[in-house]
């Protein structure tokens, strides 16, 4: 049996436990898991906290410190999706949620204020004084600024 946990009661981070349900022993492993290979090997992984930021009911719930982090980092280059070898533990960062969004929208830094997608602004951190009354409003309501996250990590048994 694999579930999540978290690394203390109070964290804001996650690890996953194996239980051997035959023995009882558990192996604890340095990442959650968002989903197993068919010959559980391998695991996908997410940052559940950010998740729930950005996809309520999706992750798992975070301190508000942890999300004001999360809203900071709009498209972090050192989060996104790992693989982990179940037998391990060790992780390799695969795909970042920048990667991706340089992918979709090239030079996504460089230029405009809003996507060009949705027409929403791009979150641009906490506001100043001087702001206009259309950032002030769209940061209070962090859902409807851009930033990205890594909402499925399946696997694919047909190997396809």
């Amino acid at each position: 049996i694999v579930f999540n946990a978290r690394t203390s009661p109070k964290a804001d981070t996650f690890c996953a436990h194996i239980v051997n349900i035959h023995t009882g022993h558990i192996r604890t492993l340095p990442r959650p898991v968002y989903a197993l290979s068919e010959d559980g090997k391998w695991a996908t992984s997410l940052n559940l906290g950010r998740l729930h930021t950005y996809r309520l009911g999706y992750g798992y719930v975070v301190s508000q410190e942890a999300q004001d982090a999360y809203k900071e980092a709009r498209a972090p280059s050192d989060d996104g999706l790992h693989v982990m070898n179940v037998e391990t533990g060790d992780a390799e960062l695969i795909l970042s949620i920048n990667s991706v969004l340089e992918q979709v929208q090239p030079g996504w830094r460089l230029g405009g204020t809003h996507d060009p997608y949705t027409g929403l602004p791009y979150a641009m951190g906490k506001p100043n004084v001087q702001a206009t009354e259309e950032i002030r409003v769209n940061y209070e309501n962090a859902t409807s600024n851009c930033r990205a996250w890594i909402n499925h990590a399946n696997i694919d048994r047909s190997g396809e």
